[in-house]
């Protein structure tokens, strides 16, 4: 189920870290201002996003239009397709970001309008133009191209000062996290490719500091900070299960979706870290849609009489084979073949089954839960164990 556009903006607001007054900084971030005006940037960029999140709730009406048939794996979401407004807005704030330069007073960036478009090679230039009108809505101003003639030319703006007057320091954090994601981007992509420089994930719109540091965040503090926007019942079980598999000597590995998507994945293989998503027979997803856990199930039949005690609305979800991206029409799913099938109150479920799938692998939302689900899902899990 993909969120409306206002609700996916609170989810986002919601993640954004709380920053503490000191923090190391490392030295590849200090060549665009010392460690004091950082950290105060950073601050300021981050309640910088409150604003814009918030505008987007308020205008969300005018701009929901999810694009169909977006690509979606456990439960994710397509960033680009299911949020292109957001999505494209942010882009052009990360390229001001990584394009701009400090001008001599340090209250404002300066970059080329051919370095503002570049993020957009799909959009018209009339359509950039809109996007930075909107973003004059949010307090951000831009000199050097007139936004107010009805199609403006930003391809021929040689120089485009961008200033935000409310707090100059935000450009300084815009700069930073910015940089940061882009750093991020060059361990999993290859340098100067479209994917490093334009996939905006969990560190620019989190503007999560600890990427800012030296020191890797532990796994257990990231991890109760992507819940927080979820019921205390589904934070709980999904701290319980990650110190589970833990115990049960599995190795977890945390990434974050592909170029398209957004959200967390922690990856678990039985003594061994998973480096890629086909290594890991569990994985939890925690997406601003949703969080779930995906199970390797090998040998459906072996779980008949488990599922069959699931309560209806999980039920009903196996069927419709939540979590694959296929629909259960679509050529590549084969349920007559390698499909899970149970009965239930005379009703045949079938699970879907894609030819690209390893296995008959469960999707579980591990959202609005009761003490009935959860007792449901941990049994799965413990018989998948065996």
């Amino acid at each position: 189920m993909i969120k409306p556009l206002g609700d996916f903006a609170k989810h986002l607001k919601a993640l954004l870290q709380d920053i503490p007054a000191n923090y190391a900084i490392n030295s590849i971030y200090k060549t665009i201002a010392d460690e004091e005006n950082i950290r105060n940037g950073v601050l300021a960029f981050r309640d910088f996003l409150c604003q814009f999140f918030d505008y987007i709730i308020a205008t969300a009406a005018l701009h929901d239009n999810p694009k169909p048939n977006a690509n979606r794996v456990w439960g994710g979401i397509n960033f680009t397709m299911d949020y292109p407004f957001i999505r494209d807005m942010a882009a052009v704030l990360m390229n001001i970001g990584i394009y701009g330069e400090l001008n001599a007073s340090g209250d404002g960036l300066v970059l080329s309008g051919n370095e503002l478009l570049s993020v957009l090679k799909k959009a018209k230039v009339s359509k950039a133009a809109v996007y930075l009108r909107y973003l004059t809505d949010c307090g951000i101003e831009f000199f050097g191209v007139d936004l107010d003639t009805e199609k403006p030319n930003l391809s021929k703006a040689s120089v485009v000062e961008v200033s935000y007057p409310d707090n100059p320091a935000m450009l300084i954090g815009l700069k930073v996290m910015a940089s940061a994601q882009l750093e991020i981007n060059k361990k999993r992509f290859k340098a100067g490719s479209w994917a490093c420089v334009n996939t905006i994930d969990n560190v620019f719109l989190r503007c999560d500091y600890n990427a800012l540091m030296d020191e890797e965040v532990e796994q257990i503090s990231l991890i109760k900070d992507i819940l927080k926007p979820f019921q205390v019942k589904t934070q709980e079980f999904v701290l319980t299960l990650h110190q589970r598999f833990l115990d049960s000597g599995f190795k977890c590995e945390i990434t974050t979706g592909r170029n398209s998507a957004i959200g967390f994945y922690l990856l678990y293989a039985y003594k061994t870290k998973p480096k890629r998503v086909h290594d890991a027979s569990r994985i939890i997803g925690i997406a601003p849609n949703n969080c779930g856990i995906k199970i390797d199930a090998a040998n459906p039949s072996e779980y008949v009489d488990i599922v069959e005690k699931f309560p209806q609305d999980l039920l009903t979800l196996l069927r419709d084979g939540m979590g694959c991206i296929y629909t259960p029409t679509s050529k590549n799913c084969r349920p007559e073949s390698t499909g899970f099938k149970f009965v239930k109150n005379e009703t045949e479920y079938v699970k879907c089954s894609a030819i690209l799938c390893g296995h008959n692998d469960f999707w579980i939302p591990l959202t609005d839960l009761t003490n009935e689900k959860i007792a449901c899902i941990e049994e799965l899990i413990a018989k998948s164990s065996t």
